[in-house]
């Protein structure tokens, strides 16, 4: 009887032990192929589009032959397009600065082709790219560089920022195969709009957009490069005559009149590189000391390399509205 229990116990056992081997083996089965799913990820994806495909852009239309391998990316909101979707790796050409926004640390070794404006032909054909996106900054140089690689041309419209924006994510997704991540990104920036938009207008604030450049000041509106402080719900603390790119030049008396609930400001200089008085060295003088905004703390100094240098893109579009909500 003790024998046939010892026996039966001894059975119980081994079964155990294989069972936790069994289990053991099947959780680093599982463990293994989690972590090469992950890692394959976006080249999964991407080999899951059908080649060729053809994209509408700003400048026409564009057929991808295949999956593209090796980018230049000559603007720096394309290049947050393209590394926040997961081809960063593909990148084999930026562009050059003195100043390089956030989104531009992850390729600090990655081969530079000429400024923004002033791109370098033949630093760029010479990486022999199978894809080039452009934007607003150098977009006249489309018909070239179409002579080198297919060329998209991802330049934003100043006036609706948060649309462009939008739609260029869901170009360079289907540029990748990746539409349906592409599409979650960019719900998630309307969610996050919408709520930053709705806690603005529930403060009924306004606010006065001012750019510091070599100790001068510029004023920005609702049709202005950095119009989507306003389309989220800040009001105009003035009449902007001069909108679009450059803005109005100003002085410190107009500022004063105005009398913002808010000043958002951006340090061209810091986003250049340029050196100079800072932006807070700028404004430190009575006539700006006298405003509601600085009476009450409401002198906001924006990320200058995101607003100027980057100014869409989804990550830095998102920390963009995260900024302007924060403000309140």
């Amino acid at each position: 009887m003790k024998l046939a229990i010892r026996c039966a116990a001894l059975v119980a056992a081994s079964a155990l032990v294989l069972t936790g081997c069994t289990n053991s083996e099947e959780d680093s089965q599982n463990s293994a192929s989690s972590v090469a799913s992950s890692e394959s990820g976006a080249t999964s994806a991407a080999a899951m589009a059908s080649y060729p495909l053809t994209v509408e852009h700003k400048q026409g239309s564009t057929e991808i032959k295949a999956e593209p391998e090796k980018i230049v990316v000559l603007d720096y909101s394309a290049l947050d397009y393209v590394d926040t979707l997961g081809f960063g790796d593909k990148v084999v050409g930026v562009p050059t600065a003195k100043a390089a926004p956030h989104v531009a640390d992850d390729f600090k070794d990655v081969k530079q082709v000429g400024s923004l404006k002033e791109p370098d032909m033949e630093a760029i054909a010479g990486l022999d790219p199978d894809l080039i996106l452009l934007g607003s900054r150098n977009a006249e140089t489309y018909p070239e560089m179409t002579k080198i690689a297919p060329t998209v041309d991802l330049s934003f419209d100043y006036e609706n920022p948060v649309e462009d924006t939008k739609k260029n994510a869901l170009t360079v997704g289907k540029i990748f195969g990746v539409e349906d991540k592409a599409q979650k990104e960019v719900d998630a920036l309307d969610a996050k709009f919408d709520e930053v938009k709705k806690k603005v207008t529930d403060a009924n604030v306004n606010a006065l957009i001012v750019m510091t450049n070599g100790g001068e000041l510029s004023a920005y509106g609702e049709t202005s490069r950095f119009a989507l402080i306003h389309d989220l719900g800040y009001k105009p603390a003035a009449e902007v005559k001069m909108d679009g790119r450059h803005g109005e030049a100003i002085s410190f008396e107009y500022v004063a009149k105005a009398n913002p609930d808010y000043i958002f400001v951006i340090d061209r200089d810091a986003a250049t590189g340029s050196g100079g008085n800072t932006a807070k060295a700028t404004l430190d003088n009575e006539l700006i000391k006298g405003t509601n905004a600085a009476k009450n703390d409401h002198i906001v100094y924006l990320d200058s390399s995101d607003w100027y240098l980057v100014g869409s893109g989804i990550t830095t579009f998102g920390n963009m509205i995260d900024a302007v909500g924060n403000a309140l």
